[in-house]
């Protein structure tokens, strides 16, 4: 018999739920979903290739996301190549040519990731309880805002009027490295459309205001 003793981390699907206008809700994310996903386009995978920026650092990257629930990526950091395959709750890693499992946490942290991201977003619009909650201005540009909710937890997107891209997507999250909670920001810029799907090639990454990390990218294949 197995004791789960896993605690309940702060900020993991304990949040109220937001009330908003559900029904323009249901109307904005359905634009969102055709503005990332062309109406005519079944997504299965996405292959990603670019790089990661952190601490000055440039890694080159390449990720396969197979929806809902795999991941395939490879970093080439400074200390040589990290190799990643997550699938459906576990997976493992490759550091060095030295193979070992993904510890829970971190399978759990990517299964996550992949939930809140806009295209798993628009794959699963049927079941995100959408709310309308108006318009936010961020830095002079005004944006439709709305709330979805995944794994329990509330994401804001914050859409463009004219293109409908979630530009800003917004969310809290338990931080191991801080003990606390914070507030995630992603925006997405320079969007490019290959095969139907559209994606940010510039991905900035903001914690508690604070610049984190970027992602660039060069490009995207789509069912590949």
């Amino acid at each position: 018999n197995k004791i789960d003793i896993s605690i309940p981390e702060p900020g993991s699907g304990d949040e109220q739920m937001v009330k908003g206008d559900a029904e323009k809700g249901e109307e904005w994310l359905s634009k969102m979903t055709s503005a990332v996903i062309d109406d005519n386009t079944e997504l299965n995978s996405i292959s990603l290739s670019g790089e990661m920026n952190m601490q000055g650092r440039k890694m080159p990257m390449s990720t396969t996301i197979n929806y809902p629930d795999a991941i395939n990526q490879t970093i080439k950091g400074p200390m040589g190549e990290i190799k990643v395959n997550y699938k459906n709750g576990s997976g493992k890693m490759i550091v060095g040519g030295q193979e070992r499992p993904l510890p829970p946490q971190m399978a759990k942290n990517l299964q996550s990731t992949l939930n809140r991201s806009f295209l798993s977003i628009a794959l699963n619009a049927e079941n995100v309880n959408p709310q309308y909650l108006g318009s936010e201005k961020v830095d002079g540009t005004s944006y439709e805002k709305v709330n979805v909710t995944v794994d329990g937890s509330n994401v804001e997107l914050l859409l463009d009027t004219e293109t409908h891209y979630p530009d800003i997507i917004r969310y809290k999250q338990f931080n191991p490295q801080m003990g606390e909670q914070v507030t995630v920001e992603n925006h997405n810029s320079n969007w490019q459309t290959v095969d139907g799907v559209a994606y940010p090639y510039l991905q900035e990454t903001i914690i508690n205001g604070n610049k984190s990390g970027e992602a660039v990218y060069k490009s995207h294949e789509v069912n590949k």
